[in-house]
């Protein structure tokens, strides 16, 4: 059952906060998009219950976006009341091992390496950003189906 994007959210700001590794609100976006591929890819069903958008920045989860935007571009706190009134998802959890290794894999990448990965030209941001006549919601069909190819590379 796919969970609202600001638990998400939370659940990666409280695991990045266990990594020492901060995380600004630009990082948790790309960072849900990629768990969210994945989830679809290798799982079959939706992670998050919102659909993402594509901005200049590549995904987004507009919810979350505003939920965390207080923060601007500074890390967000674990002990946020915002974070910590979200429902945790259980460590053992396939969920929440998916978001573990997404973090071991992705979790490395500042930023903008983030930004820069979620906008390859073969990915579903791309034609949602660039192409007019293509509406700038992703779908899950699409983010599945990228996050596919990736799987068989």
């Amino acid at each position: 059952m796919p969970i609202p994007a600001l638990q998400l959210g939370s659940e990666l700001v409280r695991r990045c906060a266990a990594r020492n590794q901060p995380l600004t609100n630009l990082s948790a976006q790309k960072l849900a998009y990629f768990a969210h591929g994945w989830h679809l890819a290798l799982l079959g069903s939706p992670l998050v219950d919102e659909t993402f958008e594509a901005w200049r920045y590549g995904p987004v989860l507009p919810e979350l976006y505003h939920a965390f935007k207080a923060f601007s571009n500074n890390p967000i706190p674990a002990d946020h009341p915002l974070i910590r009134e979200q429902e945790e998802l259980a460590p053992e959890s396939i969920s929440g091992k998916l978001i573990d290794r997404v973090l071991d894999v992705y979790g490395k990448f500042g930023s903008f390496g983030l930004v820069d990965l979620s906008h390859d030209v073969k990915g579903p941001w791309y034609p949602a950003y660039h192409d007019p006549k293509v509406s700038s919601l992703i779908g899950n069909d699409a983010i599945k189906s990228y996050f596919e190819t990736l799987r068989a590379n």
